[in-house]
């Protein structure tokens, strides 16, 4: 908990000008690089400000912190996050800029008892600071790296007996497999941070990935070439069967963040292998959404979901994909080509792009009830089963799908096969698929020569034999692909279909702060990019000063007051064992037990347990140890009333 707390308060702390230096740590190769540019969100709202809610206060107060400068880091330079998947080992690491390596080194070592710092470690010229067998960072030179790894299970099984004998001196103290784990994954963290830090020849900051955002807002993500490297490395047999289909993919991009007032702000980019950009860069250039097929959904539905691409070129990736997902690993390669090819005869591209537009609209319009008589079977006196007419008041979804057609004649063929099977009905001049146990509510369907209507709005359909429509939609969207999310519509509904609701909830956030989410495509980019806007409910709030208080007001109201209710149990508890201990004959009591006793009753007055009321836990195992006359020796926190307490071994005189 302290490690994470302290890198809680460096994120909080640390404030960029320059993010490139950092990224000189990170290796070219690295999966992740997050950053947190907190110089401008400290603008938004000071560090200061922050500090004093209840959340930051408690934890400054854990780490005997009174001022962020009294950290020694620098707090005009970069924060980075970063992950590096290998192998043999995943990395996670943490950097910094510090402008005191004195005062930095005083503050962490505040933060353990157990604290060692290794100067010029293995002449390397930097300073290694050790907390635990794998917790660690190197200082110096105006930098500090926190390091934490992860082994790969094959590989520890597969090279430990290597990995103790290259690393004797180092963990010959340690007696378990687990514990010798531990220090390996310390050691080779080690070494890899400090290889960057003294020579990266490839840095991040070099890659195509980099590239796409070289120029940052308050935060930046990018992930590069993910995919093969996860197969590589994480130890599922699962994972690894479809790592082919995940290669599909591959590629890299980027996200960055920005946060104006009444909205948190997006722009993303994302650039792939070149066989599989160009594909994907075919199927959408030079498509724009069909905006009349809006008259099909109404203004206030919650959600919308819009696309146009273009059928054909998108036919030929998914043939391309197949061989890029599949070869190798079930048929081989050759009998795999042989498949698409036959695939190619039976459905070539001019026959998919002459059956459908590419152009889809669908929307989710909210929760509908309605009564639905439906078909089921059931076992009569007898034990044969008879079908059963079920006539019940249903809640649905309801949505419309809207798509393109090129070759109505075709899909009509297909909507007589059905009509002729009883497989749909006609209904207010529309086609119904009848309810049933699955698909309670029905679903209508609308032909014409142009598209293709799925829908659950039933009044729309009905509406459609007579040429009404809804009211058109004023969609200023010059794009490809579009998505509209009413966020407070949504979780308004939740909240009113949720039993378990809370005002206190994660629904109550996103409904009293949120009020939707777009998202679309720039079909002007000559990369694939996108735009996205979370818009906020009050214009005048910024995202960033919201979202610190709520999860200050939910600590506040959950954490703080969870731990009372916990400290108030355990301290009743212990009163009880406490009397019973004292009513106790005097032959029965011990010095032991008045030692452990007198220390209870100091653990109530103490600060430390009611903020973490657990460790009242052991306290209660002693004195029922005691009470029941078993030799106990526990180790348990002494307090003295101030907020430090420190382990002491009770034991009788």
């Amino acid at each position: 908990m302290k490690k994470l707390t302290l890198l809680f308060i460096i994120l909080l702390a640390t404030q960029f000008n320059n993010a490139q230096n950092l990224f000189d740590r990170i290796p070219h190769n690295a999966e992740f690089a997050i950053q947190f540019n907190l110089d401008k969100m400290d603008k938004i709202y000071s560090h200061k400000k922050v500090l004093k809610n209840d959340m930051w206060k408690k934890l400054a107060e854990d780490m005997d912190m009174k001022s962020l400068t009294g950290m020694g880091i620098d707090l005009a330079k970069p924060f980075m996050f970063s992950v590096d998947l290998t192998d043999s080992c995943s990395y996670f690491s943490v950097h910094a800029h510090v402008a005191n390596e004195k005062m930095f080194y005083e503050f962490l070592a505040r933060q353990s008892k157990n604290m060692d710092m290794i100067k010029d470690y293995k002449g390397s010229g930097y300073t290694l600071i050790k907390s635990g067998r794998s917790d660690q960072a190197i200082l110096g030179k105006g930098t500090v790296s926190f390091i934490f790894a992860d082994l790969n299970r094959q590989y520890r099984r597969e090279n430990l007996e290597y990995l103790m004998e290259v690393y004797y001196e180092e963990i010959r103290d340690y007696e378990y497999e687990y514990q010798q784990r531990d220090a390996i994954e310390g050691l080779m963290a080690i070494e890899r941070t400090l290889g960057l830090l003294k020579n990266n020849p490839k840095p991040f900051s070099k890659t195509d990935c980099f590239k796409l955002f070289d120029k940052t807002n308050e935060v930046t993500f990018w992930m590069n070439k993910l995919y093969s490297q996860l197969a590589k490395t994480i130890d599922d047999r699962e994972f690894r069967q479809f790592s082919n289909v995940f290669s599909t993919f591959e590629g890299y991009q980027a996200a960055d963040f920005s946060m104006d007032k009444g909205a948190l702000n997006m722009e993303m980019k994302m650039n792939f292998e070149k066989d599989i950009q160009d594909d994907i860069l075919e199927i959408t250039q030079g498509r724009t959404l069909k905006k009349d097929f809006l008259k099909y959904i109404p203004k206030d539905r919650m959600a919308i979901y819009f696309m146009s691409i273009n059928p054909k070129a998108y036919y030929n990736w998914i043939k391309k994909s197949m061989v890029h997902s599949f070869g190798g690993n079930m048929i081989s390669d050759a009998s795999l080509n042989d498949m698409v090819e036959i695939i190619e005869t039976l459905i070539d591209e001019d026959a998919i792009s002459k059956l459908v537009s590419g152009d889809v609209l669908m929307s989710f319009n909210g929760i509908e009830s309605r009564i639905t008589e439906y078909k089921s079977s059931r076992y009569n006196e007898d034990f044969e089963m008879e079908d059963v007419i079920r006539k019940e008041e249903t809640e649905y979804a309801e949505f419309t799908i809207v798509i393109g057609l090129n070759n109505y004649k075709f899909f009509e063929k297909i909507q007589n096969i059905m009509k002729r099977e009883n497989l749909l009905s006609e209904k207010d001049g529309y086609l119904m698929i009848p309810p049933n146990r699955d698909l309670k509510s029905g679903m209508g369907i609308h032909m014409n020569e142009e598209r293709m209507i799925l829908s659950t709005d039933f009044d729309m359909l009905a509406n459609l034999k007579e040429g009404k429509f809804y009211e058109g939609h004023n969609l200023d969207v010059n794009s490809n692909f579009y998505v509209d999310a009413r966020i407070q519509t949504f979780f308004n509904q939740l909240a009113e279909e949720s039993n378990r609701y809370s005002e206190y909830t994660f629904y109550d956030f996103m409904r009293s702060t949120f009020d939707r989410l777009v998202i679309m495509s720039n079909p002007n980019d000559k990369q694939l990019s996108a735009s996205g806007k979370l818009e906020m409910i009050d214009k005048k709030q910024n995202v960033y000063i919201t979202f610190m208080n709520a999860i200050n007001n939910l600590y506040v109201k959950n954490e703080l007051k969870r731990n009372e209710n916990r400290y108030q149990f355990y301290s009743d508890r212990i009163n009880k064992l406490i009397k019973k201990y004292e009513a106790l004959s005097a032959d029965k009591k011990s010095m032991k037990g008045d030692e452990v006793v007198k220390a209870a009753k100091e653990a109530l007055k103490s600060k430390e347990a009611k903020g973490e009321p657990y460790m009242l836990k052991e306290i209660i195992w002693g004195l029922e140890e005691i009470i029941d006359g078993k030799d106990y020796e526990p180790e348990y926190y002494h307090h003295d009333g101030d907020h430090n307490g420190h382990r002491e071994e009770i034991k009788e005189e």
